[in-house]
């Protein structure tokens, strides 16, 4: 009789206790083909989008930009830019057309000291391209270009006003026109008054 009590105790305790079983398998999830209960994932909060910064306007790409005007300086009106006289050329101002060859000009105040300036300032005297007051102005500043003080010559200086001279004497024969020939005869006298000047006597 007790075997039999014992066994009754034993079966409700298994019955029992497989009931508890299936109840908390019940309440979980369980995978498909592991019969797993699955692990339950917690997703992070999904972040809000923020927006820094607007797409470019492809209609701004195409538009020519204005100059950036001060806050202190105003635009002028049409009426007032007609008003304002352009500036006069400077033939006008001068009275003589813009210089043509500005590396002869250059050249011109190493006459007498390299000998590859004056070949170039030779050229350019005799050029018929340039204008008759360019070619003046080329010979005429012998006495002037290439001098510290035209007005006061030094004695360091003599050396090339007899040079000049000489060039003067060497080139004034074969003038290619009147205006060359004049221009000569005036550079020649003003570098005799600087050579007499420092010597007190007439040039060689």
């Amino acid at each position: 009789m007790k075997r039999i009590i014992v066994f009754l105790v034993v079966c409700a305790a298994i019955y029992f206790a497989t009931q508890k079983i299936l109840l908390i398998r019940q309440s979980r999830p369980v995978s498909a083909k592991t019969n797993v209960p699955a692990p339950v994932v917690v997703l992070p909060p999904k972040p809000q989008t923020v927006i820094t910064s607007l797409p470019p306007l492809t209609n701004l790409a195409f538009r020519a930009l204005r100059p950036v005007v001060p806050p202190n300086k105003v635009e002028p009106t049409i009426e007032e830019t007609q008003q304002v006289p352009s500036p006069a050329p400077q033939s006008r101002t001068s009275g003589k057309s813009p210089r043509q060859d500005l590396v002869a000009r250059a050249a011109l105040a190493l006459v007498g000291i390299d000998s590859e300036a004056e070949q170039y300032w030779a050229l350019a005297i005799n050029d018929p391209s340039l204008s008759e007051s360019e070619r003046e102005d080329l010979i005429e500043d012998l006495n002037e270009e290439g001098f510290a003080d035209p007005k006061n010559p030094t004695v360091d200086e003599l050396p090339l006003i007899v040079n000049r001279l000489q060039i003067i004497e060497e080139y004034a024969p074969a003038a290619m026109d009147g205006v060359n020939a004049r221009s000569f005869a005036e550079a020649y006298k003003d570098l005799m008054n600087m050579y007499a000047r420092l010597t007190g006597q007439e040039p060689p």
